[in-house]
């Protein structure tokens, strides 16, 4: 007896196909969202209208989706974060720039009037 197993990915309707291209350009929107501070909540809500949708009909990917939700949100704090410290140090070193321009220039006069 010969046992034959599909090993064939299961095919998907064009209804389905249809549904995860548009689940997929629902992300892209909420990930392009995502990079501008100002519009981050409106992304953090498109993202859970779409994750709630997702979970009715494949509740499987909605774990990993938003593990890797969670972990984008996660790098856009941290690089936010660098952002601001790079910001700060760079005006303080502006400031202690001009300073230095400011002694050497009050140091110039005090020799010249001696």
């Amino acid at each position: 007896m010969v046992l034959v197993m599909n090993i064939q990915p299961p095919s998907r309707d064009s209804q389905t196909a249809d549904r995860l291209s548009a689940y997929t350009s629902e992300l892209q929107e909420c990930l392009n969202l995502i990079k501008d501070a100002a519009t981050r909540e409106l992304a953090v809500q498109k993202y859970t209208l779409l994750r709630d949708r997702i979970l009715t009909q494949y509740p499987a990917m909605v774990d990993l989706l938003d593990m890797t939700w969670d972990a984008l949100l996660t790098s856009r704090r941290t690089a936010h974060v660098w952002e601001r410290l790079c910001n700060t140090e760079k005006q303080l070193t502006d400031r202690m720039a001009e300073s230095h321009v400011q002694l050497q220039q009050n140091y110039l006069r005090l020799v010249q009037e001696q």
